[in-house]
Order: structure tokens, then sequence, then C-alpha cells
């Protein structure tokens, strides 16, 4: 993931001449150019009866807003942008307070949302909850993107099923994440929380992946796909067969910035497992204490690059197979990283003692910074965890 330039804005008298050019049609144009705003609530009584009646109204460019509360049923489920760039969000911008429910189960399978005629970074889903989407024959649980570039922000994905993807399932374009919480979700196959592949390109900024599950990467999964993952937590995600954090498989490529992966189990690879051909660049990263699998798993010509990394306390072992001797190099280590708190508060950021907080020549390791003197242990309970972050 590239470092991000400032960019170097115009004046302030030039922003507002470009301002007032568009907004009073005098570009060309003939006409103003005006969004529209369409309010949606859930017991039908704004602008329109449904979200889906707001959509067939908007044209691009125009905001359809939820009022909080829950929206199921015809109308509010099985949605499709139909290629159009909207801003659809809360009003609140609490993804706890507004929430789009497929109620889909195995007697009628379906999801929330699709976005599946390329739909470009104009396309924004920001500040709702996505959950009880089912579809165990096909992918993405709650959010179906393909060949799309959509820009998803502080959304919220919880008990959603799907064969692959339980939660969201990417194929091509270019979408990006940020913000957001994936938590409870399962995929049947692979990718409880997330699937990419196709050539997608997906970046996911500063989410959280919490106790998610699949045979596949527990929380994740990428195939013939690029993921960029940067400040991101993965918590108590489970495989039943590799990458209990991440599973990537043939010709992936997989990055990790800033980021930390702990209590993440799979019967190998418990935080990380690469097949066929596919790459690692693991920079200023934490994985720790897998109950279950090594911290990375390589296999087929995989390979990895790790630096300024810290690699500890995983059940089948840290600086194993092709990482063996990386320890001490690049800034690497295998040390106790010293969270606040463990797998069951969900408490990742770092007692001030943590030999992750500065370390020489690379900056802090891991997705959070310091937040309390000393570390507490508790007893590992998942169903108290699920509660904790109001898992389905």
């Amino acid at each position: 993931m590239n470092i991000a330039r400032p960019l170097r804005r115009p004046p302030l008298s030039a922003r507002l001449a470009g301002t007032l050019l568009l907004g009073f049609g005098l570009v060309g144009t003939g006409a103003p150019a005006l969004a529209s705003t369409y309010l949606v609530l859930p017991d039908g009584s704004g602008d329109t009866p449904s979200i889906a009646a707001a959509l067939r109204l908007a044209v691009s460019g125009d905001i359809i807003e939820l009022g909080d509360g829950v929206f199921s049923g015809m109308g509010n489920t099985g949605l499709d942008f139909a290629g159009k760039s909207l801003l659809l969000r809360s009003r609140s911008g609490n993804p706890e307070a507004c929430v789009l429910d497929a109620e889909a189960g195995p007697a009628a399978p379906g999801r929330a949302l699709s976005l599946v005629t390329g739909e470009g970074a104009g396309a924004v889903i920001q500040g709702i909850g996505f959950r009880g989407g089912y579809l165990v024959d096909a992918a993405g649980g709650a959010l179906l993107l393909v060949g799309s570039s959509a820009r998803i922000r502080a959304c919220r994905f919880s008990g959603n099923t799907a064969r692959e993807g339980g939660a969201v399932y990417v194929a091509g374009g270019a979408p990006s994440f940020e913000a957001c919480v994936f938590v409870g979700n399962v995929g049947g196959i692979a990718g409880g929380a997330l699937g990419a592949s196709a050539g997608a390109q997906v970046e996911i900024d500063d989410c959280r992946f919490v106790a998610n599950s699949a045979d596949y990467g527990g929380a994740l999964m990428t195939d013939a796909a690029t993921v960029a993952l940067e400040g991101c937590v993965l918590l108590a995600n489970s495989a039943s067969a590799r990458g209990g954090g991440i599973y990537a498989g043939d010709h992936a490529a997989l990055a990790l910035t800033r980021c930390t992966l702990a209590w993440n189990e799979g019967a190998t690879g418990g935080g990380l497992a690469l097949a066929t051909m596919s790459s690692l660049e693991l920079t200023n990263a934490i994985i720790a204490f897998a109950p279950a699998g090594e911290a990375v798993e390589l296999r087929y010509a995989s390979t990895a690059s790790v630096s300024c990394s810290d690699l500890f306390g995983n059940a089948g072992g840290d600086w194993t197979g092709a990482l063996a001797g990386l320890a001490g190099l690049d800034g690497n280590l295998s040390l106790d990283p010293e969270f606040c708190g463990d797998a069951t508060d969900g408490d990742l950021s770092l007692a001030a003692s943590s030999p992750c907080v500065s370390p020489p020549d690379c900056g802090r390791m891991g997705a959070l910074g310091v937040a309390c003197a000393k570390r507490t242990l508790r007893t590992i309970d998942f169903s108290t965890l699920k509660q904790l972050y109001g898992g389905d």
C-alpha cells in the first residue's frame, strides 16, 4: 500500500469559483448540478416507501439517507445500484442503529445489496449495518461486488453466511473498506467475512474482523486477487482447515501493514496461510497467540517478505518453515507483545512496557497504540467475545 501524500489544494478563491460555476451551471452544461437527497424511514413514511423505490428514482450523484431502525422485507433487501454513482448512508452514522436485515435462511436465501454493474468510486455505502444474509450456494452473504470500485465506510457486517465471503464477496474491481467491523460471519468454504477473486484489488483500512469462521480463511480469503490491509485488527477468527486469520490461494498478493492478528486459529496457518505462488508483505505487524496453527504457513512456491514484525506465542510455532531464521533480522521480534487485554475483552492495544511500542529503527508495530500500564489476563470465552461486539 502506497503512503498517501498530502494533496496541494488550490487557493480558496479558486475553489469557491469552481463551486459557484458548477452550482449554477456556468461551465457549458446549461443546467445546474444539484444532487437530490431521498430520506427513507423503516416505517415507509419517508420521501419514498422503501430503499428500492429511492434507488429507482435516484440518478448518479444523488444521496439516499436512511433513518435509524431495521430495514427488511420487500423493497429493502435484494437491492442493486444498477450502475449509478450514489451515496447510500445512515442519517445517524451509527451502523448498529441503522440496519439492513436480509432475514434470509435455508427456506428463503438472499442478501441485502449487490453492486454488479461496474459502479466506480462514486458509489459509496456509509454507516450502515448488514445482517441476516444467507446464501450457502452462492458468494457474498450481505454484499456482492462484481467489477465494482465502490467505497464502503464505517459499516458493520454481522451474522451473515455464504459459501464464500460470508459477509462480502469481491470479484474484480478495486473497492475499498474503511473503519468497518465484521463480526460473527460464516463462509461455508472460504472467507468467513470477506472473499476476493478475479483480479480484484481490494484496500482495507482500520477495520476489525472478530470471531468469523470458514474452512479456509476465517476472516479473509483472496484467490488470484490483491488485498492490502493497513491498521486492521483480526481477533479470534477460525478456520477448520487453513488460515485462521487469512488464506491466500493461487497467485494472490497479500500485504499487511501495521496490523494485529491475535488468537486466530487454523489447523495450519493460525495467523496466515498462503497456497500456490502467492506472495506476502508483512510490515510492522503482530501475529500472536494462535491457539492452533503456526503464525504463517507457506506452500507451493509462495513467498514472504517480513520486516519490523513480532511473531510470538503461536501454538504451531512463530518463525518456522520458510520464515525460520528471520527473527532478529530487519527489525523482526519474537517477544510477548503485551496487549492490554486478551481474546475475551478484545483489547489489543499495547501496554506501555510492550516491545512493540518503539522498537529500534521500526516504529510502532500493530494496529493500536499504548492504552495501559500493564497487561491484564482473563479466561478466553468466545461467546462472551461475540456478545461484546454485538455478534448475532
